[in-house]
């Protein structure tokens, strides 16, 4: 998998309230590499416009964080070492891929044990339905640092969905 990193420019936000302080534009080069990726199709036809809608790309989002959070827990890793898709136009697929360049071997590693009994997707179902320190009953379906907010996030841990992550992974 080739991988394309860009940096138009960033934004400031207040710590307190998360509102936008101020914005400014970059000129930076690409970074581009090659690395080692799988993904699992989301099935969008069925799940997408019927079933959850807008809450489709949240979801396929919510579980490639998901994903991650286990990934330590079938190979020794930290999260800076496998990284998600964070595609902004209606994600089809959870991607995840190895974060260094040439990868480091992580993936191969992690897609063995998506197809053993208890693997990885039902280790990231059992986060998104049972995280001990948020649940979808307190109003917020968006995770919380215990079970899907990541620091590497590049949306901000925005646009994230547990409910919809979780019937993704059951369909899968």
């Amino acid at each position: 998998m080739n991988i394309k990193r860009n940096v138009h420019g960033y934004k400031k936000l207040s710590m307190v309230t998360r509102l936008e302080l101020s914005r400014s534009e970059l000129s930076l080069p690409d970074m581009e590499y090659d690395t080692f990726a799988f993904w699992l199709d989301c099935d969008a036809e069925v799940l997408g416009p019927t079933m959850l809608g807008d809450d489709f790309g949240y979801g396929v989002h919510a579980l490639s964080h998901a994903i991650l959070a286990v990934a330590p827990l079938f190979v020794p890793c930290v999260m800076a070492d496998v990284q998600c898709d964070h595609g902004f136009y209606q994600p089809t697929r959870v991607t995840i891929f190895d974060a260094r360049a040439g990868g480091s071997g992580i993936c191969a590693q992690l897609w063995k044990s998506v197809f053993i009994p208890n693997g990885l997707v039902e280790a990231a179902m059992d986060l998104l339905e049972d995280c001990p320190s948020c649940s979808a009953d307190k109003g917020y379906d968006g995770g919380c640092p215990a079970c899907l907010q990541a620091g590497e996030c590049i949306k901000f841990n925005d646009y994230l969905c547990k409910s919809s992550g979780l019937r993704i992974a059951k369909h899968l």
